[in-house]
């Protein structure tokens, strides 16, 4: 017994059309190594951020761009303490930069004041003139949080990682090159009741504390 198996005209046509796209498929697909795609962006792949490639844009970004804009750019904290408590979205738009239309604005700032004793990885600092129950907290780490580094200057943008988490190690680690650059030559434990100017930066987020990403940090 022989055993026959007959194909319909219709299925035959979608066969061939299924046949034709899987090689156009295969012509248009460009197979990119790991080692280019990191070349091309920040992160090697979809699934992890590259600790290496993060590393390298740190090196690239916070001294050659990140302290100099800062440095440049920054507004005395009692203007705009003053500009926030008015309108806190104008105020961020005029000094700082956003991540996306949703973010909080990331600003420059200086100011001098007098240390506090810490608050867990924060040193609070007086300043004279700022708005009444508004606190101004500079990190310490050994903690460092936030993507006000990455964010401030306005020019590093998503597209330049292939996926978040690469995007966000990237603000790790400028926050990594403060603790390494500024905090490691601070004896934190000795700063209550000194006098301290503090060049930084923060995200607008709160209208009762401002918590400061130090650049610099000036003692006496």
């Amino acid at each position: 017994m022989s055993l026959r198996i007959g194909f319909s005209k219709t299925k035959l046509v979608i066969l061939g059309m299924v046949v034709i796209l899987l090689v156009a498929m295969s012509l248009s697909t460009k197979v990119v190594s790991l080692k280019d795609a990191a070349g091309l962006r920040t992160g090697t792949s979809s699934l992890q951020a590259n600790t290496q490639v993060s590393h390298s844009f740190a090196d690239k970004t916070y001294l050659p761009v990140v302290v100099p804009y800062i440095l440049k750019h920054a507004v005395d904290v009692l203007t705009l303490d003053k500009a926030i408590q008015k309108d806190m979205n104008a105020a961020g738009a005029k000094y700082g930069h956003q991540d996306g239309p949703s973010n909080a604005f990331a600003v420059p700032v200086k100011f001098t004041g007098t240390a506090e004793a810490f608050v867990n990885d924060f040193m609070p600092v007086t300043v004279p003139g700022m708005t009444k129950g508004v606190t101004i907290y500079v990190q310490m780490g050994p903690a460092l949080n936030g993507t006000t580094l990455r964010d401030v200057t306005g020019t590093v943008d998503f597209q330049q990682f292939v996926n978040q988490l690469a995007y966000q190690d990237a603000a790790t680690k400028l926050n990594d090159k403060v603790r390494e650059l500024v905090l490691s030559k601070v004896d934190k434990n000795s700063l209550k009741g000194k006098k301290v100017t503090i060049t930084g930066a923060f995200s607008v987020t709160n209208l009762q504390n401002y918590i400061i990403m130090p650049i610099k940090i000036e003692v006496g």
